[in-house]
C-alpha cells in the first residue's frame, strides 16, 4: 500500500542575538590550529569552530575510524598474518615481520597507543579477509557517510598521505562521538584507548613488545575520556579527544595546529578548547513547544537540558511528519522533532490519543 507523507515545518523562532563576553571568547588567531572545532558530545553541536568545514589531512587521527570497524565487525581473539606490504609501512611502526602473526586485539592496542602504522595495515588486511571486501577504505567510507560526515575521504587505515585522504575538523568530532556515544562498542573503544600501556607477544611468543599510550591529555586533564593523536609531513599535527565533567561532554578535534618543532601546540589549543567550555557553557532546561497537531494526535509534553552560554539566546524550529493511511492498534502516527541551527537535538513520538478501530480510519479530527 502505497504510503502518504504529511510534512509540515513549524518555525518557532526566538531572538537571534547571542551576547558574549568578549574575554570569554577565542578568536581564530588564538590557536595554532588551521581548523578546529569544540563539539557537545551529548547533541553534537558546534560550539566553537575555526574552518570547521575545511577538508584536510588528518594523518593518524583516522585511526579512531579503523579501530571502531574492527572492534564492530572483526573478532578480537582472530590470528593476523603479517603480510610483506604490512611489513613495510613506514614510521611509526611496531616493525612487525613478514610471515609472523599476531592477535587482533594486541595490534588494536599497538595501533591506538602508539599509532603504528604497521599494524593498521595489518588489521585493515585482516578484515578486507574477514568480510570479504576488496579494499578497507570502501568500509571506512560507508561507515564515515553514515554517521553524517560531509567531507571526508578516506584512503589509508592509517591516515599516511595518499591521494585524496583527507576529512575535516567537524567530521572528525563526529566520528570520535559515534565511537564514544553511539557504537555498540563503545565501552571496548574507550577501554583500548584509556589504557597506559600493554604488554604482549607475537602468537609464537618469540618477540614481546609493550606499547604506551601517547595520548598526553589523558595525563594533563582528569577529565579526559579518550583521545588519538597524529602528524604526517603534510598533514602536521592532528589531534581528536574528548573530556567529560559533570555531565559536561565536550570533544575537541584540531588539524594542522603546527609543524616541527612546535609538538605541543595541539595540547594548548586541546586546553583552551575545554577551558572555554568548561568556562562558559551551563546547563538551561528547555520546554519544547508543542506544534499545533489535530485533536485526535498528541506529543507529550517534554524539556530538555541544553549547554548555552549565560545569555544566549536558543533559535529553535520544529517539524513533524505523519505517515498515513493508518493500520488498527496504531499508536505512534509520526515524528516531531526539535532543532538548533539545523542539528537534531530530540525527537518524539506523534500519538493518538485514541485507538482506531477500523482499518479504514485514515482521517484527524479537526
Amino acid at each position: 500500500m502505497k504510503k502518504f507523507f504529511i510534512f509540515l515545518l513549524i518555525f518557532l523562532i526566538f531572538p537571534k542575538t547571542i551576547y558574549a563576553n568578549e574575554s570569554n571568547s577565542i578568536k581564530s588567531n588564538d590557536l595554532h590550529a588551521k581548523s578546529a572545532v569544540l563539539m557537545d558530545g551529548d547533541t553534537g553541536r558546534v560550539l566553537y569552530g575555526k574552518d570547521e568545514n575545511l577538508p584536510l589531512a588528518n594523518a593518524s587521527t583516522t585511526k579512531i575510524l579503523t579501530c571502531i570497524l574492527t572492534l564492530e565487525y572483526g573478532n578480537l581473539e582472530d590470528i593476523v598474518p603479517v603480510s610483506s606490504h604490512a611489513a613495510s609501512m613506514p614510521d611509526v611502526q611496531l616493525n612487525i615481520r613478514k610471515g609472523e602473526t599476531y592477535y587482533l586485539k594486541d595490534l588494536l592496542y599497538s595501533l591506538m597507543l602508539e599509532s603504528h602504522n604497521d599494524s593498521a595495515v595489518a588489521i585493515a588486511e585482516y578484515m578486507e579477509d574477514h568480510l570479504s571486501i576488496s579494499h578497507f577504505y570502501d568500509l571506512m567510507n560507508a561507515k564515515a557517510k553514515k554517521i553524517g560526515c560531509k567531507n571526508s575521504h578516506f584512503v589509508t587505515p592509517n591516515g599516511l598521505d595518499s591521494g585524496d585522504h583527507h576529512t575535516t575538523a567537524t567530521d572528525l568530532a563526529l566520528i570520535m562521538r559515534y565511537c564514544l556515544k553511539f557504537s555498540p562498542k563503545s565501552k571496548e573503544f574507550i577501554e583500548i584507548t584509556r589504557t597506559t600501556s600493554h604488554s604482549f607477544t607475537d602468537c609464537a611468543k618469540k618477540r614481546s613488545f609493550t606499547v604506551n599510550n601517547h595520548n598526553a591529555l589523558l595525563q594533563m586533564r582528569a577529565e579526559a575520556i579518550s583521545g588519538k593523536t597524529g602528524f604526517t609531513n603534510k598533514a602536521g599535527y592532528c589531534y581528536v579527544g574528548a573530556v567529560k565533567k559533570d555531565k559536561k561532554f565536550f570533544i575537541v578535534a584540531l588539524l594542522a595546529s603546527g609543524w616541527p618543532p612546535h609538538k605541543s601546540y595541539k595540547w594548548s589549543d586541546t586546553t583552551k578548547l575545554i577551558d572555554y567550555g568548561f568556562k562558559n557553557y551551563e546547563f538551561k532546561q528547555l520546554t519544547l513547544p508543542q506544534a499545533k497537531l489535530p485533536l485526535s494526535l498528541q506529543v507529550k509534553p517534554s524539556s530538555i537540558y541544553l549547554l548555552a552560554k549565560k545569555d544566549e539566546d536558543l533559535n529553535l524550529s520544529s517539524t513533524w511528519t505523519i505517515f498515513y493511511p493508518l493500520k488498527k492498534d496504531t499508536k505512534a502516527v509520526g515524528w516531531q522533532r526539535w532543532y538548533l541551527n539545523q542539528t537534531l537535538l530530540i525527537e518524539k513520538p506523534i500519538e493518538l490519543k485514541n485507538p482506531i478501530n477500523s482499518e479504514k480510519s485514515t482521517k484527524f479530527d479537526q
